[in-house]
Order: structure tokens, then C-alpha cells, then sequence
């Protein structure tokens, strides 16, 4: 099963692909059916064609499945796995769209990024700051401080935080609110790296670390209205942190995660601009 049932597309121009790996977190047990979940709830969107630009468009993004985690190798390696194929994908002018998993397979992707483009914004959608300004060089990246390890990449020129309300602020963040997105400039290519416990939990409840007022219906459409806005210089998205298991009967998060991946690759595709 692929997202939305896309099709193998050697010419398409955003890749997609799942890190089913949880091992970042202390309850990431069941994050790792993340990716193969949120296909899954993409199923009735593509039943119901409710997503015609982006289905009938001439040059559709691809699903190349999994990346996946080898218990006989360190999460070290894993990560050396995932970041070799984002920097493969990006000389061959790819642009990549991962779910994940937890957040710590942010680290290997933004790392990559980082690497191939001289400069580059974040923008970090999250309930939390993801820092512990205490980093331990010697230690493997993990949700909870991932950031400590890219913020200061010397190519990274800002890293905009969007939602969090609980952790420790890096002295480089710079936060900002959903009326400030305008500020980001559109010159700079961006990745966005999105925690959907940065929504609230009355609309994004499958997640193990909730924080009320969040992001609201209200602050998502003009999400979507300003990533529409952002002439293609978006190169590179995650989704991260799901976990089925605590989802609802009728799968309400895995139905809101679709339904905003539907609309932000229809924008990105439709936008179809390589930096």
C-alpha cells in the first residue's frame, strides 16, 4: 500500500517514503506503525477522489516504501542509512516527503539537507522545543533533543518554532506564531518538520505526549493557505510522532494527517519548483 495509491514515478519530484522507527522514544513502541497508518488512512481520500488536483496531476509524487531499522546494526547506522538516501535522492533533484515514526529520524533527514544546500531555513512545528541544552555528543540523538544537534549547522540560517508550549527554548530558536509565518523569508529554501502534537489534542488526540492549545482548525487552514503562498521554495517535509494505537475508533488523527498531507502535496507538486 502506498500514499494515496501512488504509482511508481521515476520523473516525479517528490519521493516519499516511511521510517517506521520509534526507538527514539521511551513510548515508541507503536510509533513504529506510523507510516504503514497513515497510508492506510489516505485510502478513503483516494476512494472518494477528493484530492482531483493532486491525483489528476501530470507529475505525481511516488512512494518508495520503508526505510527500515535492522536490530543487528546501531540506530548510529540507521541513521547513516536514512541520510545517505535523502542526499541521493537530493543530487538526483528529488525532494523528500518522510513519515515517521518518532522524531528523532528528523536528526539523519535535516542533516542531509543541511549538507547539500549552502543555505537553509526549519520551520518546526511541535508542542515542545525538542532541546535539552544539554547534549551529549557522544549520545544518539532522540525526540526530545534532536535539535541540539542541527541548530548550530553552519548552513542552517534560522530555525523557526511554530506551537510549542512546554521545554527548554534554545537560545537560537526563533518562535514565532502562526500570524508571523509571513516573516520567513521566501528566498531561502525551507524544510518543514512537523510533530503533530504541535495541534491540539481535541483534533490530533493519537499522540503520547498531548499539550492543550495547540494549533487549532482556525491556525491549520491559514497553514495551508500560507504554504500556498510560499512560491515552491518548501524542499523537504516529515511528519512524525502518530501512534495509531491511541487513535480513535473512526481514526480522527490519521484522517486530519491525510487530509493535510493530501493538501500540502497538492500545493508542493503544483508548485513543481526545484532550488
Amino acid at each position: 500500500m502506498s500514499l494515496f495509491n501512488f504509482e511508481h514515478n521515476n520523473e516525479a519530484s517528490w519521493v516519499i517514503f516511511g521510517v517506521p522507527f520509534g526507538g527514539g522514544s521511551l513510548d515508541g513502541e507503536h510509533l513504529e506503525r506510523g507510516p504503514d497508518a497513515m497510508r492506510a488512512c489516505t485510502q478513503s481520500f483516494v476512494q472518494g477522489r477528493r484530492f482531483d488536483d493532486l491525483f489528476d496531476c501530470k507529475n505525481r509524487p511516488t512512494d518508495i516504501g520503508n526505510i527500515h531499522f535492522d536490530n543487528r546494526n546501531s540506530v548510529i547506522d540507521y541513521f547513516q542509512l536514512i541520510g545517505d538516501q535523502v542526499l541521493k535522492l537530493l543530487k538526483n533533484r528529488k525532494r523528500c516527503f518522510a513519515i515517521g515514526g518518532d522524531h528523532s529520524i528528523s536528526f539523519p533527514i535535516i542533516k542531509s539537507y543541511s549538507s547539500h544546500f549552502e543555505h537553509l531555513n526549519v520551520l518546526h512545528i511541535d508542542a515542545h522545543y525538542d532541546t535539552s541544552n544539554e547534549k551529549n555528543m557522544a549520545l544518539t540523538p532522540n525526540h526530545a533533543n534532536f535539535v541540539d544537534y542541527l541548530i548550530e549547522h553552519r548552513s542552517i540560517n534560522n530555525w523557526y518554532v511554530l506551537g510549542p508550549r512546554i521545554g527548554n527554548i534554545h537560545p537560537l530558536h526563533r518562535q514565532i506564531l502562526i500570524k508571523d509565518l509571513d516573516i520567513i523569508p521566501k528566498d531561502i529554501p525551507l524544510y518543514l518538520t512537523i510533530d503533530i502534537d504541535g495541534f491540539d489534542p481535541s483534533i490530533s488526540p493519537a499522540v503520547n505526549h498531548p499539550v492543550p492549545f495547540g494549533l487549532d482548525n482556525s491556525d491549520i487552514l491559514d497553514f495551508l493557505r500560507w504554504v500556498k503562498s510560499f512560491n515552491g521554495n518548501i524542499v523537504g517535509v516529515d511528519w512524525v510522532e502518530y501512534d495509531p494505537s491511541l487513535d480513535s475508533s473512526n481514526y480522527m488523527t490519521g484522517r486530519l494527517l491525510a487530509y493535510l498531507m493530501g493538501k500540502i502535496l497538492a500545493i508542493l507538486e503544483s508548485q513543481h519548483s526545484l532550488c
